[in-house]
């Protein structure tokens, strides 16, 4: 189920196509179909650096060599 507005526009997606929030990176099943969609506008939005992405990737980066400090680092 997703949230529409008056003229059926899916707000969900025209929120991450228009760069203003991210989705999750893993979704439940019966959502699969729903959040491949939602992760190819987030790309796209992405890729055009839009709104949150105006100054590249926003997502946590997780890699030693970057300076992240996470649990398997500290062993």
């Amino acid at each position: 189920m997703t949230l529409v507005n008056k003229d059926g526009v899916d707000i969900g997606e025209d929120l991450l196509k228009s760069g203003f929030c991210t989705t999750v990176k893993k979704s439940p099943r019966h959502l699969s179909e729903l959040h491949t969609k939602y992760l190819e506008v987030q790309a796209q939005a992405k890729k055009q650096h839009l709104n949150l992405w105006r100054y590249g990737d926003i997502t946590e980066d997780d890699d030693n060599e970057f300076g992240m400090n996470n649990e398997k680092s500290k062993n």
